[in-house]
């Protein structure tokens, strides 16, 4: 007996048939190129998540639960948004802030001092803040790193 499969039409590969399609250098190029088009609305969603975060933590010296899960919710937006806009030590430190955030929540812990630490870093990586140097932001990140090790919270960032 022979089994017959039948692959059904996909528009794209009818597209990727036809002649005089564009290279995939080119589609990159235009890809990169959409999104600085919409990296402005990016960096004031990232300003904005921001600005929320700094809200709830610098306004309190203890977090509630309900506290530290707005903050990573907020936190998680900027991290997708950092990806995506090639933010890599925004990244880096707000995924650190995720693991405090998450570590204390898990932990049972109400402490705002490593969040407030965590939020000026993050608000140092900024799109609207000065660039730091390789060499500044590098140990800006190990001591946002030391601060996860005090507390002993694994987490994202350090993978």
């Amino acid at each position: 007996m022979v089994t017959k499969v039948l692959f059904p039409k996909i528009r794209l590969q009818e597209m990727l048939n036809r002649p005089g399609g564009i290279s995939r250098e080119e589609a990159l190029a235009a890809a990169i190129e959409n999104l600085r088009s919409i990296s402005g609305e990016g960096d004031q969603q990232i300003e904005e998540a921001i600005n929320q975060i700094e809200a709830i933590a610098f306004q309190r010296t203890e977090l509630s639960a309900r506290d530290l899960k707005a903050i990573l919710d907020l936190a998680d937006q900027i991290v997708t948004l950092a990806g995506t806009f090639g933010y890599s030590y925004l990244d880096r430190a707000t995924k650190n802030l995720c693991d405090i955030a998450d570590g204390l929540l898990q932990a049972g812990r109400n402490d705002a001092a490593p969040i407030l630490v965590h939020a000026r870093a993050v608000r140092l990586f900024s799109p609207s803040a000065s660039k730091l140097t390789e060499e500044e932001a590098d140990k800006v990140l190990s001591e946002l790193e030391k601060i996860k090790s005090f507390f002993n919270f694994p987490g994202m960032a350090s993978g």
